[in-house]
């Protein structure tokens, strides 16, 4: 194996690692807004939410098919095509198999803050919940006796 393979399979691993990493921890965070929020979101926010899973099904999927196509190309055709093809075009194909990993990591770092963000107002709405819910009051208490001789009949100034 040369040097090259070598590289080019390390840059591999390195791409198929941060893929990996990135979308487990975006299905992590979608399953914990998915439990926390279900019941609290109006139609329009859970339909914001569909789209916004839609939308990164959409990415990862395109993603894979770029990885996969990119390591067919370098891995695959590369060889077969040594004499017949330029070297700058597969080394900066080497260097776009790096971009895709960084984009894709950058892509779930946002994801991963704006679902933490949607958490903690989740989070703040059911515990404002929670506490609304123990200050209630009995309704015993909120009909007291009035005494005909202590009521008002001043009307107000007009």
């Amino acid at each position: 194996m040369g040097v090259e393979s070598v590289i080019g399979l390390s840059l591999d691993v390195v791409v198929t690692v941060v893929c990996v990493i990135c979308y487990f921890l975006i299905y992590i965070k979608l399953r914990k807004l998915n439990n926390a929020s279900c019941c609290l979101l109006s139609e329009r926010a859970l339909y914001r939410r569909r789209q916004k899973e839609f939308k990164l099904a959409a990415e990862f999927c395109f993603s894979c098919i770029i990885y996969v196509a990119n390591w067919i190309v370098i891995r695959l055709i590369k060889p077969e095509l040594r004499l017949n093809i330029n070297f700058t075009v597969m080394a900066c194909l080497l260097y776009f198999q790096l971009f895709h990993a960084a984009v894709m990591a950058g892509i779930s770092i946002l994801f991963v803050n704006e679902f933490r963000t949607a958490l903690k107002k989740v989070w703040k709405s059911t515990v404002h919940i929670r506490k609304l819910s123990s200050t209630v009051v009995p309704a015993s208490n909120h009909t007291k006796e009035v005494n005909p001789l202590k009521v008002s009949t001043h009307l107000p100034c007009r």
